[in-house]
């Protein structure tokens, strides 16, 4: 399952490219910390890996870059994330979710969203991206090193953050069979 860190890492991205960028405003700063514990409730319950997590993430980083002008409007972060993590676990077929993605039982989970909503927003997610769900290693590296490594004069490239971004990173370095299988097995919907 992704670890805590790198579930806030998640959140505070989807919230500030689809929500608000500006976290001046109390009223803001109040719904990004709500919006960060329904995420981290939500990958407690459902127990998705980093991959799974990372995969979403990079779906609505995407639809961002397909639609740069695009905002969402309030509640739009918790329909992506909820969304992009179905999509991304149905994809990848993550085996060590601790709840299958079916509508009905996501639903409940969400408490928020209808069996008959998350189809209608999963069938409109795939079809704003396109259909195209698969994700080469190298758009994850180069995405994984912008999102999350930091320049340092002395060392070289660092992450900050959580142990899994550097399990799941250290293909970069020394390759990880898992992950490079992983990218193998999946067929592109192209």
């Amino acid at each position: 399952m992704a670890s805590f860190k790198a579930t806030l890492q998640v959140a505070d991205l989807i919230f500030t490219n689809w929500e608000i960028s500006d976290l001046k405003q109390p009223d803001n700063r109040a719904r990004k910390q709500q919006f960060s514990n329904y995420v981290v409730g939500f990958v407690m319950r459902v127990g998705p890996c980093v991959a799974t997590l990372l995969h979403a993430l990079l779906y609505t980083l995407k639809l961002r870059s397909i639609y740069p002008r695009a905002r969402g409007e309030q509640g739009c972060a918790h329909r992506l994330f909820v969304v992009s993590l179905l999509v991304a676990a149905r994809y990848l077929n993550d085996r060590q979710l601790l709840i299958k993605p079916n509508h009905s039982t996501w639903s409940t989970l969400s408490g928020v969203f209808t069996s008959s909503e998350l189809y209608r927003m999963e069938v409109e997610f795939v079809t704003f991206l396109k259909g195209k769900l698969h994700l080469g290693h190298s758009e994850i590296e180069r995405n994984v090193e912008e999102l999350f490594f930091e320049e340092d004069g002395e060392m070289g490239m660092i992450v900050p953050g959580s142990i899994d971004w550097l399990e799941l990173i250290s293909v970069k370095s020394k390759g990880q069979k898992e992950i490079l299988d992983l990218e193998e097995s999946i067929v592109p919907t192209e």
